[in-house]
Protein backbone atom coordinates (compact mmCIF):
# COMPACT_ATOMS: atom_id res chain seq x y z
CA UNK A 1 0.00 0.00 0.00
CA UNK A 2 1.37 3.42 -0.95
CA UNK A 3 2.13 5.55 2.09
CA UNK A 4 0.50 8.94 2.56
CA UNK A 5 2.92 11.82 2.99
CA UNK A 6 2.43 15.34 4.30
CA UNK A 7 3.73 17.61 1.55
CA UNK A 8 4.13 21.40 1.75
CA UNK A 9 1.68 23.26 -0.48
CA UNK A 10 4.54 25.41 -1.74
CA UNK A 11 6.16 22.32 -3.29
CA UNK A 12 3.05 21.40 -5.30
CA UNK A 13 1.90 22.82 -8.64
CA UNK A 14 -1.38 22.28 -10.46
CA UNK A 15 -1.37 19.76 -13.29
CA UNK A 16 -2.86 20.17 -16.75
CA UNK A 17 -6.37 19.66 -15.43
CA UNK A 18 -9.17 18.79 -17.83
CA UNK A 19 -11.48 21.09 -15.87
CA UNK A 20 -11.17 24.72 -16.94
CA UNK A 21 -13.78 26.02 -14.48
CA UNK A 22 -13.76 25.57 -10.71
CA UNK A 23 -16.80 26.80 -8.80
CA UNK A 24 -15.50 29.04 -5.98
CA UNK A 25 -18.54 28.23 -3.84
CA UNK A 26 -17.80 24.51 -4.13
CA UNK A 27 -14.18 25.03 -3.13
CA UNK A 28 -15.27 27.11 -0.13
CA UNK A 29 -17.78 24.45 0.92
CA UNK A 30 -15.12 21.76 0.61
CA UNK A 31 -12.70 23.87 2.66
CA UNK A 32 -15.28 24.17 5.44
CA UNK A 33 -15.88 20.41 5.38
CA UNK A 34 -12.13 19.75 5.60
CA UNK A 35 -11.83 22.23 8.47
CA UNK A 36 -14.55 20.42 10.42
CA UNK A 37 -13.93 16.79 9.52
CA UNK A 38 -10.49 16.60 7.95
CA UNK A 39 -9.51 15.42 4.47
CA UNK A 40 -11.24 12.15 3.58
CA UNK A 41 -9.00 11.30 0.63
CA UNK A 42 -5.42 12.45 0.04
CA UNK A 43 -4.48 14.02 -3.26
CA UNK A 44 -2.35 12.16 -5.80
CA UNK A 45 0.81 13.78 -7.13
CA UNK A 46 3.79 12.77 -9.22
CA UNK A 47 7.39 13.92 -8.79
CA UNK A 48 8.69 16.71 -11.01
CA UNK A 49 12.25 16.82 -12.37
CA UNK A 50 13.04 19.48 -9.78
CA UNK A 51 13.77 17.57 -6.59
CA UNK A 52 11.20 17.96 -3.84
CA UNK A 53 8.50 19.36 -6.14
CA UNK A 54 5.33 17.67 -7.33
CA UNK A 55 2.50 18.01 -9.84
CA UNK A 56 -1.13 17.32 -8.97
CA UNK A 57 -2.62 14.36 -10.81
CA UNK A 58 -5.87 14.04 -8.83
CA UNK A 59 -7.26 16.39 -6.19
CA UNK A 60 -7.05 19.91 -7.59
CA UNK A 61 -10.16 21.05 -5.66
CA UNK A 62 -8.84 19.55 -2.42
CA UNK A 63 -5.57 21.39 -2.99
CA UNK A 64 -7.39 24.68 -3.60
CA UNK A 65 -9.48 24.14 -0.47
CA UNK A 66 -6.31 23.71 1.60
CA UNK A 67 -4.95 26.92 0.09
CA UNK A 68 -8.15 28.68 1.11
CA UNK A 69 -7.76 27.34 4.65
CA UNK A 70 -4.21 28.66 4.80
CA UNK A 71 -2.82 25.18 5.46
CA UNK A 72 0.92 24.62 5.22
CA UNK A 73 0.78 20.97 4.17
CA UNK A 74 -1.62 18.47 2.59
CA UNK A 75 -1.83 14.66 2.75
CA UNK A 76 -0.67 13.23 -0.57
CA UNK A 77 0.15 9.96 -2.30
CA UNK A 78 3.26 10.23 -4.45
CA UNK A 79 3.31 8.05 -7.56
CA UNK A 80 5.71 7.98 -10.46
CA UNK A 81 3.79 7.88 -13.74
CA UNK A 82 4.11 8.84 -17.38
CA UNK A 83 2.26 11.75 -18.96
CA UNK A 84 -0.31 9.36 -20.40
CA UNK A 85 -0.82 7.52 -17.11
CA UNK A 86 -1.28 10.84 -15.33
CA UNK A 87 -3.76 11.99 -17.97
CA UNK A 88 -5.75 8.75 -17.60
CA UNK A 89 -5.95 9.12 -13.81
CA UNK A 90 -7.08 12.71 -14.20
CA UNK A 91 -9.71 11.73 -16.76
CA UNK A 92 -11.09 8.96 -14.55
CA UNK A 93 -11.44 11.31 -11.58
CA UNK A 94 -13.02 14.14 -13.55
CA UNK A 95 -15.42 12.05 -15.63
CA UNK A 96 -16.90 10.57 -12.46
CA UNK A 97 -18.03 14.02 -11.35
CA UNK A 98 -21.57 14.73 -12.54
CA UNK A 99 -20.83 18.44 -13.01
CA UNK A 100 -17.98 18.03 -15.51
CA UNK A 101 -18.57 20.62 -18.20
CA UNK A 102 -19.30 19.08 -21.64
CA UNK A 103 -16.65 21.24 -23.32
CA UNK A 104 -14.05 20.24 -20.73
CA UNK A 105 -14.98 16.62 -21.35
CA UNK A 106 -14.69 17.12 -25.12
CA UNK A 107 -11.27 18.73 -24.82
CA UNK A 108 -10.09 15.99 -22.47
CA UNK A 109 -10.98 13.37 -25.08
CA UNK A 110 -9.34 15.41 -27.86
CA UNK A 111 -6.19 15.82 -25.77
CA UNK A 112 -5.83 12.06 -25.39
CA UNK A 113 -6.42 11.51 -29.09
CA UNK A 114 -4.01 14.20 -30.29
CA UNK A 115 -1.32 14.06 -27.60
CA UNK A 116 -1.22 10.32 -27.01
CA UNK A 117 -2.77 8.92 -30.20
CA UNK A 118 -5.54 7.19 -28.25
CA UNK A 119 -8.41 5.71 -30.26
CA UNK A 120 -12.06 6.34 -29.47
CA UNK A 121 -12.30 2.81 -28.07
CA UNK A 122 -9.29 3.38 -25.78
CA UNK A 123 -10.64 6.69 -24.53
CA UNK A 124 -14.05 5.15 -23.85
CA UNK A 125 -12.47 2.26 -21.94
CA UNK A 126 -10.46 4.57 -19.67
CA UNK A 127 -13.38 6.91 -19.02
CA UNK A 128 -15.90 4.04 -18.62
CA UNK A 129 -18.28 5.64 -21.13
CA UNK A 130 -19.63 4.47 -24.47
CA UNK A 131 -17.75 5.07 -27.71
CA UNK A 132 -20.81 6.97 -28.92
CA UNK A 133 -20.46 9.35 -25.96
CA UNK A 134 -16.82 9.99 -26.86
CA UNK A 135 -17.65 10.65 -30.53
CA UNK A 136 -20.51 12.98 -29.58
CA UNK A 137 -18.32 15.01 -27.26
CA UNK A 138 -15.48 15.19 -29.79
CA UNK A 139 -17.91 16.79 -32.25
CA UNK A 140 -18.15 19.77 -29.91
CA UNK A 141 -14.49 20.54 -30.62
CA UNK A 142 -15.54 21.46 -34.18
CA UNK A 143 -17.62 24.37 -32.91
CA UNK A 144 -16.43 27.92 -33.44
CA UNK A 145 -15.09 29.72 -30.35
CA UNK A 146 -18.33 31.61 -29.81
CA UNK A 147 -20.36 28.40 -29.71
CA UNK A 148 -17.83 26.63 -27.49
CA UNK A 149 -18.07 29.48 -25.01
CA UNK A 150 -21.87 29.21 -24.98
CA UNK A 151 -21.69 25.47 -24.30
CA UNK A 152 -19.03 26.05 -21.64
CA UNK A 153 -21.20 28.61 -19.86
CA UNK A 154 -24.34 26.51 -20.13
CA UNK A 155 -26.12 28.94 -22.46
CA UNK A 156 -26.13 26.42 -25.33
CA UNK A 157 -27.18 22.83 -24.74
CA UNK A 158 -25.00 19.93 -25.83
CA UNK A 159 -27.63 18.73 -28.31
CA UNK A 160 -27.69 22.14 -29.99
CA UNK A 161 -23.90 22.19 -30.17
CA UNK A 162 -23.76 18.74 -31.73
CA UNK A 163 -26.44 19.70 -34.27
CA UNK A 164 -24.33 22.54 -35.69
CA UNK A 165 -20.87 20.95 -35.33
CA UNK A 166 -20.53 19.98 -39.02
CA UNK A 167 -21.30 23.48 -40.30
CA UNK A 168 -18.60 25.88 -41.45
CA UNK A 169 -17.93 29.07 -39.51
CA UNK A 170 -20.36 31.32 -41.41
CA UNK A 171 -23.19 28.83 -41.18
CA UNK A 172 -22.55 28.26 -37.48
CA UNK A 173 -22.91 32.01 -36.98
CA UNK A 174 -26.16 31.93 -38.97
CA UNK A 175 -27.42 29.06 -36.83
CA UNK A 176 -26.59 30.89 -33.60
CA UNK A 177 -28.23 34.09 -34.80
CA UNK A 178 -31.35 32.20 -35.88
CA UNK A 179 -31.50 30.43 -32.52
CA UNK A 180 -31.16 33.72 -30.67
CA UNK A 181 -33.90 35.37 -32.72
CA UNK A 182 -36.37 32.46 -32.58
CA UNK A 183 -39.32 32.99 -30.24
CA UNK A 184 -39.74 29.41 -29.01
CA UNK A 185 -36.93 27.30 -30.46
CA UNK A 186 -36.90 23.56 -29.90
CA UNK A 187 -34.08 21.12 -30.45
CA UNK A 188 -36.04 19.45 -33.25
CA UNK A 189 -36.48 22.82 -34.98
CA UNK A 190 -32.80 23.64 -34.58
CA UNK A 191 -31.71 20.27 -35.94
CA UNK A 192 -33.92 20.84 -38.97
CA UNK A 193 -32.41 24.29 -39.49
CA UNK A 194 -28.87 22.93 -39.25
CA UNK A 195 -29.81 20.14 -41.66
CA UNK A 196 -30.88 22.72 -44.22
CA UNK A 197 -27.67 24.69 -43.72
CA UNK A 198 -25.61 21.51 -44.03
CA UNK A 199 -27.36 20.56 -47.27
CA UNK A 200 -26.64 24.02 -48.65
CA UNK A 201 -23.02 23.69 -47.55
CA UNK A 202 -22.68 20.31 -49.26
CA UNK A 203 -24.08 21.67 -52.51
CA UNK A 204 -21.64 24.56 -52.38
CA UNK A 205 -18.72 22.19 -51.90
CA UNK A 206 -19.83 20.02 -54.79
CA UNK A 207 -20.21 23.11 -56.97
CA UNK A 208 -16.68 24.21 -56.06
CA UNK A 209 -15.39 20.75 -56.87
CA UNK A 210 -17.08 20.83 -60.28
CA UNK A 211 -15.56 24.25 -60.96
CA UNK A 212 -12.12 23.06 -59.87
CA UNK A 213 -12.23 20.02 -62.14
CA UNK A 214 -13.59 22.05 -65.04
CA UNK A 215 -10.88 24.71 -64.68
CA UNK A 216 -8.12 22.11 -64.60
CA UNK A 217 -9.61 20.28 -67.57
CA UNK A 218 -9.91 23.49 -69.61
CA UNK A 219 -6.37 24.54 -68.68
CA UNK A 220 -4.95 21.18 -69.66
CA UNK A 221 -6.86 21.22 -72.95
CA UNK A 222 -5.60 24.67 -73.98
CA UNK A 223 -2.13 24.27 -72.57
CA UNK A 224 -2.60 27.47 -70.55
CA UNK A 225 -2.64 25.77 -67.16
CA UNK A 226 -0.95 22.49 -66.27
CA UNK A 227 -2.77 20.18 -63.84
CA UNK A 228 -2.09 21.08 -60.20
CA UNK A 229 -1.83 17.40 -59.28
CA UNK A 230 0.06 14.35 -60.60
CA UNK A 231 -1.50 12.24 -63.36
CA UNK A 232 -0.84 8.74 -64.70
CA UNK A 233 -0.30 8.75 -68.50
CA UNK A 234 -0.63 4.96 -68.63
CA UNK A 235 -4.26 5.09 -67.48
CA UNK A 236 -7.18 5.73 -69.85
CA UNK A 237 -8.38 9.35 -69.89
CA UNK A 238 -11.50 10.16 -67.89
CA UNK A 239 -14.49 10.87 -70.15
CA UNK A 240 -17.99 12.15 -69.61
CA UNK A 241 -19.95 15.29 -68.94
CA UNK A 242 -21.98 13.91 -66.05
CA UNK A 243 -21.78 14.95 -62.41
CA UNK A 244 -18.53 14.34 -60.56
CA UNK A 245 -19.95 11.32 -58.74
CA UNK A 246 -21.38 9.72 -61.87
CA UNK A 247 -18.17 10.39 -63.82
CA UNK A 248 -16.02 8.78 -61.15
CA UNK A 249 -18.33 5.76 -60.95
CA UNK A 250 -18.11 5.34 -64.71
CA UNK A 251 -14.33 5.60 -64.56
CA UNK A 252 -14.14 3.00 -61.77
CA UNK A 253 -16.14 0.59 -63.94
CA UNK A 254 -13.82 1.26 -66.89
CA UNK A 255 -10.73 0.60 -64.78
CA UNK A 256 -12.18 -2.63 -63.41
CA UNK A 257 -13.04 -3.78 -66.92
CA UNK A 258 -9.43 -3.17 -67.90
CA UNK A 259 -8.14 -5.28 -65.01
CA UNK A 260 -6.84 -2.27 -63.09
CA UNK A 261 -8.25 -3.23 -59.67
CA UNK A 262 -5.76 -1.25 -57.57
CA UNK A 263 -6.28 1.90 -59.64
CA UNK A 264 -10.06 1.47 -59.40
CA UNK A 265 -9.73 1.12 -55.62
CA UNK A 266 -7.82 4.41 -55.42
CA UNK A 267 -10.52 6.26 -57.37
CA UNK A 268 -13.18 4.56 -55.25
CA UNK A 269 -11.48 5.72 -52.07
CA UNK A 270 -11.40 9.29 -53.37
CA UNK A 271 -15.09 9.14 -54.30
CA UNK A 272 -16.00 7.70 -50.90
CA UNK A 273 -14.09 10.50 -49.17
CA UNK A 274 -15.82 13.15 -51.26
CA UNK A 275 -19.25 11.74 -50.51
CA UNK A 276 -18.57 11.46 -46.79
CA UNK A 277 -17.07 14.93 -46.42
CA UNK A 278 -19.76 16.59 -48.50
CA UNK A 279 -22.68 14.52 -47.24
CA UNK A 280 -23.56 14.19 -50.93
CA UNK A 281 -25.59 11.75 -52.95
CA UNK A 282 -24.87 10.40 -56.40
Amino acid sequence: MTAVQELPLTAIVAGNNDRSIFNPAEVTALAESIRQHGLAQPITVRPLPRKGHYEIVAGDRRFRAHQELGAATIPAIVRRMSDREAADVMLIENIQRVDLNPMDEARAYRKRREQFGASVAEIAAVASVSEGRVRSRLRLCSLIDEAQHLVQSGQLGVGYGEAMADLDRNRQLIALRSLNEAKAPTLAWFRSLCGQLLADQAQERLFNLEEFMRANAEGAATGDQPPSFPTAPNLPPMQGKMSVGATLLSYIAELLAGGMQSEAAVVGTVLDGLLRSNNARL
